[in-house]
């Protein structure tokens, strides 16, 4: 499917390095990711890319975390992020 290709596109444009996906799914005009960053500036520029998108409305946390590996945190979150109305499955793109 074209959209989903242009869908998936847009995210993989998003993703900051640094940042690693461990769940993406999609549900209607939902999209929740579920992933790992360095820091919180990762996750905040993850946001500005996402919100930057013509796909994506803007984004919200709704889960926020560390974990603990060797000295350094880890930041876990997820992520919930709405499609413009105009852009679901291939409306006028």
């Amino acid at each position: 499917n074209y959209y989903i290709a242009n869908l998936l596109d847009e995210i993989e444009k998003a993703i900051p390095v640094t940042i690693l996906f461990s769940k993406l799914q999609r549900q209607g005009a939902l999209i929740t990711i579920d992933a790992t960053a360095p820091s919180d500036v990762d996750i905040v520029h993850f946001m500005e890319n996402v919100t930057k998108s013509f796909l994506f409305a803007q984004p919200i946390i709704t889960l926020l975390g560390t974990k603990e590996t060797n000295s350094a945190g880890t930041r876990y979150f997820q992520l919930k992020i709405n499609q413009r109305p105009n852009q679901i499955d291939g409306d006028k793109m």
